[in-house]
Protein backbone atom coordinates (compact mmCIF):
# COMPACT_ATOMS: atom_id res chain seq x y z
CA UNK A 1 0.00 0.00 0.00
CA UNK A 2 1.48 3.34 -1.06
CA UNK A 3 0.88 6.76 0.38
CA UNK A 4 1.79 10.29 -0.64
CA UNK A 5 4.36 12.33 1.20
CA UNK A 6 5.84 15.80 0.81
CA UNK A 7 9.54 16.38 0.12
CA UNK A 8 10.03 18.55 3.23
CA UNK A 9 8.52 15.82 5.39
CA UNK A 10 10.84 13.18 3.93
CA UNK A 11 13.88 15.39 4.51
CA UNK A 12 12.81 16.08 8.11
CA UNK A 13 12.15 12.40 8.83
CA UNK A 14 15.49 11.42 7.27
CA UNK A 15 17.24 13.91 9.53
CA UNK A 16 15.32 12.65 12.57
CA UNK A 17 16.15 9.02 11.85
CA UNK A 18 19.81 9.82 11.19
CA UNK A 19 20.03 11.74 14.46
CA UNK A 20 18.35 8.96 16.43
CA UNK A 21 20.62 6.36 14.86
CA UNK A 22 23.66 8.41 15.81
CA UNK A 23 22.41 8.84 19.38
CA UNK A 24 21.83 5.08 19.69
CA UNK A 25 25.29 4.47 18.25
CA UNK A 26 26.92 6.68 20.90
CA UNK A 27 24.89 5.10 23.70
CA UNK A 28 25.72 1.56 22.64
CA UNK A 29 29.39 2.47 22.15
CA UNK A 30 29.62 3.91 25.67
CA UNK A 31 27.92 0.80 27.05
CA UNK A 32 30.31 -1.54 25.27
CA UNK A 33 33.30 0.44 26.51
CA UNK A 34 32.01 0.28 30.08
CA UNK A 35 31.27 -3.44 29.77
CA UNK A 36 34.68 -4.32 28.32
CA UNK A 37 36.38 -2.21 31.00
CA UNK A 38 34.41 -4.02 33.70
CA UNK A 39 35.42 -7.41 32.27
CA UNK A 40 39.07 -6.42 32.06
CA UNK A 41 39.28 -5.01 35.58
CA UNK A 42 37.23 -7.62 37.44
CA UNK A 43 39.64 -9.56 39.66
CA UNK A 44 38.11 -13.03 39.61
CA UNK A 45 36.72 -13.08 36.07
CA UNK A 46 37.26 -15.89 33.59
CA UNK A 47 39.02 -13.32 31.43
CA UNK A 48 41.67 -12.94 34.12
CA UNK A 49 41.86 -16.61 35.12
CA UNK A 50 40.86 -18.75 32.17
CA UNK A 51 41.80 -17.06 28.95
CA UNK A 52 44.53 -14.81 30.29
CA UNK A 53 46.19 -12.46 27.85
CA UNK A 54 44.11 -13.58 24.86
CA UNK A 55 41.03 -12.41 26.71
CA UNK A 56 42.56 -9.00 27.21
CA UNK A 57 43.56 -8.86 23.55
CA UNK A 58 39.97 -9.48 22.49
CA UNK A 59 38.57 -6.93 24.90
CA UNK A 60 41.18 -4.32 23.99
CA UNK A 61 40.42 -4.97 20.31
CA UNK A 62 36.69 -4.52 20.89
CA UNK A 63 37.27 -1.34 22.90
CA UNK A 64 39.59 0.00 20.18
CA UNK A 65 36.96 -0.56 17.50
CA UNK A 66 34.37 1.22 19.66
CA UNK A 67 36.71 4.16 20.24
CA UNK A 68 37.20 4.40 16.46
CA UNK A 69 33.40 4.36 16.09
CA UNK A 70 33.20 7.35 18.43
CA UNK A 71 35.94 9.11 16.43
CA UNK A 72 33.95 8.50 13.23
CA UNK A 73 30.88 9.92 14.96
CA UNK A 74 32.79 13.09 15.78
CA UNK A 75 34.22 13.26 12.26
CA UNK A 76 30.74 12.92 10.78
CA UNK A 77 29.38 15.82 12.79
CA UNK A 78 32.42 18.02 12.23
CA UNK A 79 32.22 17.40 8.48
CA UNK A 80 28.48 18.14 8.58
CA UNK A 81 29.21 21.41 10.32
CA UNK A 82 31.74 22.34 7.61
CA UNK A 83 29.24 21.46 4.85
CA UNK A 84 26.61 23.69 6.43
CA UNK A 85 29.06 26.55 7.01
CA UNK A 86 30.15 26.45 3.36
CA UNK A 87 26.55 26.32 2.18
CA UNK A 88 25.56 29.29 4.36
CA UNK A 89 28.56 31.25 3.11
CA UNK A 90 27.59 30.43 -0.48
CA UNK A 91 23.97 31.39 0.26
CA UNK A 92 24.86 34.91 1.35
CA UNK A 93 21.63 36.90 1.65
CA UNK A 94 19.60 34.60 -0.60
CA UNK A 95 17.15 32.05 0.75
CA UNK A 96 18.51 29.06 -1.17
CA UNK A 97 21.82 27.60 -2.26
CA UNK A 98 23.24 24.27 -3.30
CA UNK A 99 25.70 22.35 -1.19
CA UNK A 100 28.81 21.11 -2.96
CA UNK A 101 29.72 17.44 -3.09
CA UNK A 102 33.25 18.01 -1.85
CA UNK A 103 35.66 16.45 0.62
CA UNK A 104 33.55 17.42 3.66
CA UNK A 105 30.33 16.06 2.18
CA UNK A 106 32.05 12.78 1.28
CA UNK A 107 33.64 12.54 4.74
CA UNK A 108 30.28 13.12 6.41
CA UNK A 109 28.61 10.28 4.53
CA UNK A 110 31.53 7.84 4.79
CA UNK A 111 32.02 8.47 8.50
CA UNK A 112 28.29 7.80 9.10
CA UNK A 113 28.49 4.44 7.36
CA UNK A 114 31.88 3.58 8.89
CA UNK A 115 30.61 4.11 12.43
CA UNK A 116 27.59 1.88 11.83
CA UNK A 117 29.74 -0.88 10.32
CA UNK A 118 32.32 -0.53 13.09
CA UNK A 119 29.68 -0.73 15.79
CA UNK A 120 28.17 -3.80 14.16
CA UNK A 121 31.62 -5.41 14.08
CA UNK A 122 32.23 -4.57 17.76
CA UNK A 123 28.84 -5.97 18.82
CA UNK A 124 29.34 -9.21 16.88
CA UNK A 125 32.91 -9.57 18.19
CA UNK A 126 31.76 -9.01 21.79
CA UNK A 127 28.88 -11.47 21.43
CA UNK A 128 31.18 -14.10 19.91
CA UNK A 129 33.69 -13.57 22.71
CA UNK A 130 30.99 -13.90 25.39
CA UNK A 131 29.73 -17.13 23.81
CA UNK A 132 33.33 -18.38 23.85
CA UNK A 133 33.71 -17.47 27.53
CA UNK A 134 30.46 -19.13 28.59
CA UNK A 135 31.17 -22.31 26.61
CA UNK A 136 34.33 -22.96 28.60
Amino acid sequence: MSYGVKRDEVIKRHSDFSGQLSAQCRTLSAGILAFTWALMTKEDSSVQNGSGLSGHKNLVGIATVVILVLVMDGAQYYAGLKVQERCLKKMGTRDTATCDHDFWDTLQHRAFHAKLLGLGLAVLWLLAYLVYLFDK
